[in-house]
């Protein structure tokens, strides 16, 4: 259970807590912005699996979901979770 914070390229803050679940904040921006929640709650359940699998699935997921990130990616999504869970 843990925090991992990162200052990505461009500049945005990622914030990834874990703890029973996955919260994620920082100054990126998603579109729509209420879709966060369902990201939070996907990775929440599929958190177990190794990272490159993790990466692809949140991608899809995201596709699937017509989610725009902008300033965060997938990869650093699941990258900073896999630090926080350390």
């Amino acid at each position: 259970m843990g925090i991992s914070v990162e200052k990505l390229a461009g500049g945005k803050l990622l914030r990834v807590e874990y703890t029973n679940t996955v919260k994620i904040t920082g100054d990126f921006f998603l579109h729509p912005e209420e879709k966060i929640i369902d990201i939070e709650t996907f990775l929440t359940q599929q958190y177990a699996i190794e990272a490159t699998e993790l990466i692809a699935r949140l991608d899809s997921f995201v596709q699937t979901e017509h989610i725009q990130m902008i300033g965060i990616t997938p990869e650093a999504i699941v990258n900073n979770l896999k630090k926080a869970m350390q």
